[in-house]
């Protein structure tokens, strides 16, 4: 595009060579320039580009690591990013598990920190507006019985709604393994190279724990789990049962909805990993009354396949 050669000439990135990188499923579409052995990242973002350019200045005051912006041009919606490299904090886990308990230990403390920092001004939606949420399920996955999911919304709503008391922090939403790069040769915080937080907003500060948790790209087992909000509780000082039904009410509700934007994007090879940590999350008290009957209004990943 004449355009993006034109925005990168004039930030001294002329005759760079493009190539383009795995985008998400939003409208944002990602291009690796490279010039003389430097390398930067291009985001064509139609929409969320200002939020993340007042994100990334919000993480960078924390000490976090977040892309330098070099160059932003609002009218043609492009943003010049420095450029993280290409190794996903997945990656890393799948080369080196035996460092997870390190990485886990260095990533609460992440969280910790934004969660103890002063927050910006971010939407933070209410109980009644995280249960709508849940209803891209009844739009776009195939055969569930919405009728079926009524009981389980009623006790959604009224566990969340409990939860609103307690002070939202800040989440960064999308905080799972494939939104993080590994950052080789740094210590601590800065190991982790934080991407596509556009969409934070206020929320109870078990939602991004939650996040990695039940990452819909990384299976992530029982005990990788406990070992987690083990170290995480440690820290925090939170009572650990009231935190683990916060997980499960929070794990229920994004689980849910991720299983109608796979479902909507056809990406139905990865409804597994979402309907299982769905399914998890039914198994706390919380939810005993309604369990049976929830399960059974989402069809399993496997019949939708048959």
């Amino acid at each position: 595009m004449p355009e993006i050669e034109t925005f990168l000439s004039a930030n001294g990135w002329q005759g760079a060579k493009i190539q383009p990188l795995a985008g998400d499923m939003s409208t944002r579409r990602y291009l690796r320039v490279s010039r003389h052995g430097k390398t930067a990242v291009l985001m064509m973002a139609q929409t969320g580009q200002q939020s993340f350019i007042d994100m990334t200045g919000w993480l960078l005051s924390l000490g976090l690591r977040a892309p330098d912006i070099l160059a932003v041009d609002p009218d043609l919606q492009l943003v010049l990013l420095g450029d993280l490299g290409d190794v996903s904090l997945r990656r890393y886990f799948d080369d080196a598990p035996h460092a997870m308990a390190g990485v886990f230990h260095d990533l609460s403390v992440l969280l910790l920190t934004i969660r103890r920092a002063r927050p910006p001004k971010l939407a933070q939606p209410s109980a009644p507006e995280l249960v709508t949420m849940t209803r891209l399920a009844d739009e776009f996955y195939p055969g569930i019985e919405p009728e079926g999911l009524t009981g389980f919304r009623s006790v959604l709503q009224t566990g969340l709604d409990e939860l609103a008391e307690v002070n939202a922090t800040v989440s960064l939403r999308d905080f799972h393994s494939e939104n993080i790069q590994w950052q080789a040769g740094e210590t601590g915080l800065r190991q982790f190279g934080l991407l596509d937080y556009q969409d934070a907003f206020l929320v109870h500060p078990v939602y991004d724990v939650m996040s990695i948790l039940t990452d819909a790209r990384r299976a992530v087992s029982a005990a990788e789990k406990d070992q987690f909000l083990s170290i995480y509780l440690a820290q925090s000082g939170d009572d650990g049962a009231a935190f683990r039904k916060a997980f499960s009410l929070f794990s229920a509700q994004r689980n849910l909805r991720i299983l109608g934007i796979f479902a909507r994007a056809g990406r139905h090879s990865d409804l597994a990993l979402p309907y299982r940590y769905f399914c998890d999350a039914m198994d706390h008290p919380v939810f005993a009354d309604i369990r049976d009957e929830t399960i059974h209004a989402i069809p399993t990943p496997r019949e939708l396949a048959t």
